[in-house]
């Protein structure tokens, strides 16, 4: 069976096409920080009653798990690359933070500033798609 070449059979194409906001980050949502719980990169403790002992708590897994594994290799070079989320990253480390954890709190500050940028940008209304 012979291979397509078209764009349409690409599955990153029709992968980012489902993935696509069709809503505007800051009409759907009215914090930062409900976006970032939309998101799932907030802590979900699980616990009754009084605990002795300081439990880390992992992340909710309540949350869009396509978006959240969409923007994990983002923040992963983000961290590497940008000097704001690496300073940020390296100082949870320095204090003590497992990595992952690191990570996910600079995925929390990313989507606080994609939030912050969406809002006083007027990038509030979706633009028209372009028929082809």
């Amino acid at each position: 069976m012979a291979a397509t070449s078209s764009a349409s059979s690409w599955p990153i194409s029709s992968w980012r096409r489902r993935s696509a906001p069709s809503v505007s980050i800051t009409a759907r949502f009215r914090s930062a920080s409900a976006f970032a719980a939309y998101v799932g990169v907030v802590a979900g403790l699980r616990q009754s009653g009084k605990q002795s002992d300081r439990i880390r708590a992992p992340i909710t897994p309540i949350g869009n798990a396509r978006l959240r594994r969409a923007l994990w290799m983002p923040v992963l070079v983000a961290v590497r690359r940008n000097p704001w989320l690496r300073a940020f990253y390296e100082r949870l480390r320095a204090a003590g933070k497992p990595p992952k954890l690191a990570l996910v709190a600079a995925l929390r500050k990313l989507l606080h500033a994609v939030y912050s940028v969406a809002k006083t940008t007027g990038l509030s209304s979706p633009r028209p798609r372009r028929r082809e």
